[in-house]
C-alpha cells in the first residue's frame, strides 16, 4: 500500500501535468486555427478522465482504507507511473498537433503552406478511411461517431485513447513532398477500429482475436492485429495500398526480410495479405494479377540472397526460418522452395507456409483444404468475416485500366492533389458544458467517461477489486499505440 508521503508525491506529479494541461487549454481556447476546437475539447476530456483515473488508483492503494488488492507482479507504483506516463505521452502529442497547425497557419512562406496543405489532406484521407466504419454506415463497426487529427512525426503510428472519439494519426514528414506516404493512414485507422470496433460472431459480441480457431499457431495469432489492419487498409484504399506495402518490404535486408518480430507478418509474406484480401473480395482482378506478378518478380531477384540465408542457417532437413522459435511451428516447404523457377511458375511463398501436422490433423476446427495448412489465409478470412458489410473501395474511386504498375501511384497522386479546400472539412469534437459532440451528433457521454462505461466504469464503482479487475481498468480499453505493446510504446501491459 502507499504511505501518506508516497501519496503526496504522486499527487504532486499528477497536479504538475494537470496544471500544464490547464495552461494549454487556456491558450487554445478561441484561437482561430483549424481543428483547435477539437484540441480544446480533447484536453478537457483528458483532464477529466486523467483526474478520475488517477484518483481511483492513488486512493485505492492508499494506506488505511485500500479498495484495491495488491498484486505480486504489478505494484501500486507501476499503475500510477503507467497512468502518468500515458497522460504525458498524450499531452506531448496534443502539443505537437497544435504547434504544427499554429505554425502552418500563422506564418507565411512556401514551407508553412505545404505543411498546412498536407495536414488538411491527411485529415481528409483519415476521415475518409473511417467513413465506412462509422455508426449508421454500411460497415457500422464503430460504436460512436468518431473524428480524426493528424500530425507529423518521424514515422506513421496511431494513438488509441479511451477518453474521446478521436483517432490521433501520425504521418511521416516525407508526406510534405511524397504523397504516396499518406498511404500509411488506412492501416493506422485499422488499429483504431480493431480496438474500438463492435464485432459479432454467432450473434454474440467478441473481441477480434476471439474469432481465431483454438489451434491457430501462436506465431500467426501474434500477427493478427497487424493482419486485421492490413486487410482493412486495402479495403479502404485498394490496389495502390497493396503496391505501397510491397515497396515498403523492400526496405528490409535479407535477414529481416524473413524475420518474425513477434508482432508483424514477415516481410516476405506480408504483400500476400493484401493480394488475398483483394482476391477474396473479387475486386480489381486485373490490377491484383499485375500486383502478384510484380511481387513474384521482386522475389525472384531476391531469391539468391534468401536461399543463401537459409543455407547458412541450416545444414539439412526441412528448411526453417532461423528467427522463428520451434514452438511457433513455422516452416517453409519443400526444401529450397525459394527458387526463382518456383516463383516464376506461380508458386507464391505463402503457399509454402504450413503449421505442424500435429496441430492441424483431425481437429475439425480449421476450414477445409486448401486453407487447412495455411494459417495466414485463415486469419484473412476471419478478418473479412468480421467486416461482412464493408465494401472494397479504392483511392481514387476510378482506376485506370490495368497497365504499368506505377499508374496506380500516378492516379493516387492526382487524387490527393485534387482534394479541394471545400472537401477537407472534418467534423470537430466539441465540448458544451458536460456534453460531448462530434459535429452535430450528441455522444451521450460526459468528459471523463470512456466508451466502455458498462465495463470500466462499472468496475470502478465496485470496492475491493482484485488485480485482474483493476488491471482491466488500468488498461482502459487499449490506451496504447497499436495495442498493448508496452516494450516499444510505453503502453499499459496487462500480461
Amino acid at each position: 500500500m502507499l504511505s501518506v508521503q508516497e501519496v503526496n508525491v504522486w499527487q504532486k506529479r499528477w497536479q504538475s501535468l494537470d496544471d500544464h494541461l490547464a495552461r494549454l487549454s487556456a491558450s487554445y481556447d478561441g484561437r482561430d486555427v483549424s481543428r483547435m476546437r477539437t484540441l480544446h475539447a480533447l484536453i478537457g476530456c483528458l483532464r477529466a478522465f486523467g483526474a478520475k483515473h488517477f484518483d481511483f488508483f492513488v486512493t485505492g492503494f492508499a494506506e488505511g482504507a485500500p479498495k484495491l488488492q495488491e498484486s505480486l507482479k504489478f505494484p501500486p507504483q507501476f499503475a500510477l507511473a503507467a497512468i502518468l506516463d500515458q497522460i504525458a505521452y498524450d499531452t506531448a502529442v496534443i502539443e505537437q498537433i497544435a504547434n504544427q497547425r499554429i505554425q502552418a497557419e500563422s506564418r507565411t512562406g512556401d514551407t508553412n503552406r505545404a505543411m498546412l496543405t498536407a495536414l488538411r489532406r491527411a485529415d481528409y484521407l483519415a476521415h475518409q478511411a473511417l467513413k465506412q466504419f462509422q455508426p449508421q454506415s454500411n460497415g457500422n463497426i464503430l460504436r460512436e461517431k468518431t473524428t480524426v487529427l493528424t500530425y507529423f512525426q518521424k514515422s506513421a503510428s496511431v494513438r488509441v485513447i479511451p477518453y474521446a472519439p478521436v483517432v490521433l494519426v501520425a504521418v511521416p514528414y516525407s508526406c510534405l513532398r511524397n504523397q504516396r506516404d499518406l498511404l500509411a493512414i488506412p492501416h493506422e485507422i485499422g488499429h483504431y477500429v480493431y480496438w474500438h470496433g463492435s464485432f459479432v460472431k454467432d450473434n454474440k459480441p467478441v473481441f477480434p482475436s476471439a474469432v481465431l480457431p483454438e489451434v491457430m499457431p501462436d506465431w500467426c495469432r501474434a500477427w493478427f492485429e497487424e493482419i486485421f489492419a492490413d486487410v482493412l487498409g486495402v479495403l479502404v484504399a485498394g490496389p495502390v495500398m497493396a503496391l505501397d506495402f510491397q515497396d515498403l518490404q523492400l526496405n528490409f535486408n535479407i535477414e529481416d526480410f524473413v524475420k518474425d518480430d513477434g508482432d508483424h507478418p514477415a516481410a516476405i509474406l506480408r504483400p500476400y495479405i493484401y493480394l488475398k484480401a483483394l482476391e477474396q473480395k473479387e475486386v480489381y482482378p486485373d490490377w491484383t494479377a499485375r500486383l502478384r506478378e510484380n511481387w513474384q518478380h521482386y522475389l525472384a531477384k531476391r531469391d539468391a540472397g534468401v536461399s543463401q540465408h537459409f543455407n547458412d542457417s541450416h545444414t539439412s532437413g526441412e528448411v526453417k526460418v532461423e528467427t522463428f522459435a520451434e514452438s511457433r511451428k513455422f516452416a517453409l516447404r519443400p526444401q529450397h522452395s525459394r527458387t526463382a523457377k518456383a516463383l516464376q511458375e506461380g508458386a507464391p511463398p505463402d503457399d509454402f507456409v504450413k503449421v505442424s501436422e500435429a496441430i492441424t490433423t483431425s481437429s475439425g476446427l480449421l476450414p477445409p483444404d486448401p486453407y487447412l495448412k495455411r494459417p495466414i489465409d485463415i486469419a484473412i478470412l476471419n478478418v473479412l468475416a468480421l467486416l461482412p458489410k464493408v465494401e472494397a473501395k479504392s483511392w481514387p474511386d476510378s482506376l485506370p485500366a490495368s497497365g504499368d504498375i506505377n499508374q496506380l501511384y500516378t492516379a493516387f497522386d492526382s487524387f490527393v492533389q485534387g482534394i479541394s479546400q471545400n472537401e477537407v472539412a472534418v467534423p470537430d469534437l466539441m465540448l458544451d458544458g458536460d456534453t460531448l459532440y462530434v459535429g452535430d451528433t450528441d455522444l451521450k457521454r460526459t468528459p471523463g467517461e470512456t466508451l466502455f462505461r458498462d465495463k470500466i466504469e462499472e468496475l470502478m464503482g465496485r470496492g475491493n477489486l482484485g488485480p485482474d479487475d483493476w488491471l482491466t481498468v488500468l488498461h482502459a480499453a487499449g490506451w496504447t499505440t497499436e495495442g498493448p505493446q508496452c516494450e516499444t510504446t510505453g503502453g499499459v501491459c496487462v500480461g
